[in-house]
């Protein structure tokens, strides 16, 4: 089955972003603990290490070519409603992406944002983000996570299209 792309632009103080979103019929905690506690983002996106009191940590890839590790500067965590990180923050295009949590009626809403610019098009980070979200559903559901094979072929055509 292909999956299907979730993600649309937003436009911020900060420009154009990429946004999705993903429902959870869970407390804020107990999400926020998925996007935050190693052994439970371990599951789906990969591990960090290191002391986030120190404003970086590491992020140890789960689904990438060799599991590379990354350095990951945090630049907001307001528990349980916020998350927002510079992955690789030296690089010249260093991807700004934020995780937003909101509880209403027993369903936390998570809303993942990337910020877009010179370097990151929703071309080149859609699909993957897609493939990481569905992986977070997934393991929260007790099931096993999608392989990545068909998500850019499935979704390259939306994501070129909000290019």
């Amino acid at each position: 089955m292909t999956p299907a792309p979730t993600g649309r632009i937003e436009t911020t103080d900060d420009g154009r972003v990429l946004a999705f979103d993903r429902e959870f019929a869970a407390s804020i905690d107990d999400v926020w603990a998925s996007v935050t506690e190693t052994e439970r983002t371990a599951r789906w996106i990969g591990s960090w290490a290191g002391d986030p009191a120190s404003g970086t940590v590491d992020i140890t890839w789960l689904a990438e070519e060799g599991s590379p590790t990354e350095p990951a500067r945090i630049v907001e965590c307001t528990a349980p409603v916020r998350l927002s990180l510079i992955l690789n923050p030296d690089d010249a295009a260093p991807w700004h992406v934020t995780i937003d949590l909101r509880h209403d009626a027993g369903t936390t809403t998570l809303t993942f944002r990337q910020r877009l610019g010179v370097g990151v098009t929703a071309s080149t980070v859609g699909s993957g983000w897609d493939f990481y979200l569905d992986r977070l559903v997934a393991v929260r559901a007790g099931e096993d996570p999608k392989p990545f094979d068909g998500y850019p072929e499935g979704t390259e055509a939306h994501y070129r299209a909000l290019d």
